[in-house]
């Protein structure tokens, strides 16, 4: 789901693309090139996780909104069934997960301050 998204939201970037060309494969690269050269970008969505056991059902609903810009600054902050923000000021990093757990320390891409566009719709080097 997250990759057809991400076709649809970068399409407009991707210069000399038409309705006309069926070669998917082209299609992905040129997204996912174009996707490496955002240097900002934000996202607002809804993530739903559904469990099935024998017994019942179980939905949990997250509404996130993510902005980004390169290097080390990000805001991301999901609500809903589950409460987390983290902010990355390009120094520092900030977690709080609801109640009283966070955590502070040096903004880093391993702290998921490095938080890439082609991170987010999870595109590899050579899609196939």
């Amino acid at each position: 789901m997250r990759l057809a998204a991400a076709i649809f939201s970068l399409i407009p970037l991707v210069p000399g693309l038409s309705q006309t060309d069926r070669d998917a494969l082209r299609l992905l690269r040129e997204v996912n090139a174009t996707a490496r050269t955002v240097k900002s970008w934000r996202a607002e969505g809804v993530e739903v996780n559904l469990s099935t056991t024998v017994q019942k059902e179980v939905r949990r609903e997250s509404h996130f909104v993510i902005a980004a810009q390169h290097p080390l600054k990000m805001r991301q902050e999901h609500t809903g069934d589950e409460h987390t923000l983290a902010v990355c000021d390009g120094a520092e990093v900030f977690y709080w997960g609801g109640g009283t757990n966070f955590y502070r320390s040096a903004a880093t891409v391993e702290k998921g301050c490095g938080f890439s566009l082609t991170d987010f719709y999870q595109l590899e080097e050579s899609p196939a």
